[in-house]
């Protein structure tokens, strides 16, 4: 297995993910402000913990710091799902041809 490449360059876009299977979520879109990398992230999870609460480490606390630090902006994205399976949802079809009354009439 080929370790992951954890070197994010000012100007590019990253998402932010949690969780697996249906417990899988998407935390939001970010552009990276300035290059950052594996210690970045290390140091932004140390700074996100909170040991006064209980489950005091949390993905939100590491963001909070990756933006408060300068790494990062959150952008206002939006998911547009295209259905599951292979399917597109109704909204996305073409709509039908009108039907043909039969009449050759020019």
């Amino acid at each position: 297995m080929t370790e992951p490449n954890h070197d994010y360059k000012a100007g590019s876009l990253v998402v932010f993910t949690e969780g697996e299977w249906s417990d899988f979520g998407l935390l939001g879109h970010f552009v990276v402000l300035r290059d950052m990398g594996l210690a970045d992230l290390r140091a932004a999870a140390a700074s996100g913990q909170d040991p006064t609460v209980e489950y005091g480490f949390g993905p939100e606390g590491m963001l909070a710091a990756l933006i408060r630090e300068g790494f990062l902006l959150a952008l206002d994205a939006r998911e547009i799902h295209l259905g599951g399976y292979g399917c597109c949802p109704e909204e996305f079809r073409p709509p039908a041809a009108p039907a043909s009354s039969g009449d050759a009439t020019p």
